[in-house]
């Protein structure tokens, strides 16, 4: 039987065991980090945390948005609408649901005032429904039945509208969705 003894000399480690004993020719392992690396961890650490207090931007005043929405010409029954405001890391999107057409953010939840670009997504279905679904799909033996209103690809990938959003003003935006591009 072959012991774990059998491979290395008592106090020297699980490095004898696997990189071999520095008595043997073996180069010798230290795990000791460097004062002057330890030093630049340090510093930056101390340089992120500092750092990031700089990430609560004062981005002004939020504002109220509403308006309608439409896909080929009949109000858009439900999905997402996303205010991307700001530009690279400052950039905050602020979503809000359509329902029959029509969106409301209120001023507490709103996006914030300048321009913002709208990107329109589908609409998760909720847990229940879809269960439902399922359950009736497999009674039946065919696939299930769910309303999922489909948006066009081209309306969430790339934001397909920029508005100006003003804290003064009415923000009322209304959007044509079509199925084509």
């Amino acid at each position: 039987m072959i012991h774990d003894s059998d491979f290395r000399q008592p106090g020297l480690g699980w490095a004898a065991k696997y990189m071999g004993n520095p008595s043997d020719g073996w180069p010798a392992i230290s795990c000791r980090l460097p004062r002057l690396f330890g030093l630049c961890a340090a510093v930056l650490v101390l340089a992120t945390v500092v750092g990031c207090g700089g990430a609560n931007v004062s981005r002004g005043p939020r504002v109220a948005v509403h308006g309608a929405v439409t896909l080929d010409g009949k109000p858009l029954p439900a999905a997402v609408i996303a205010f991307h405001c700001g530009q690279g890391e400052q950039e905050v999107a602020v979503t809000g649901t359509v329902e029959d057409g029509q969106y409301a953010i209120d001023e507490d939840a709103g996006p914030w005032a300048g321009k913002a670009r709208v990107a329109f997504h589908p609409m998760t279905i909720p847990e229940e429904q879809f269960d439902a679904a399922m359950e009736e799909a497999a009674r039946r033996r065919r696939p299930p039945q769910l309303n999922v209103v489909e948006i066009p690809p081209h309306y969430g990938s790339q934001p397909a509208w920029t508005v100006e959003l003003t804290a003064d003003g009415d923000n009322r935006f209304d959007f044509d969705l079509t199925s084509r591009r």
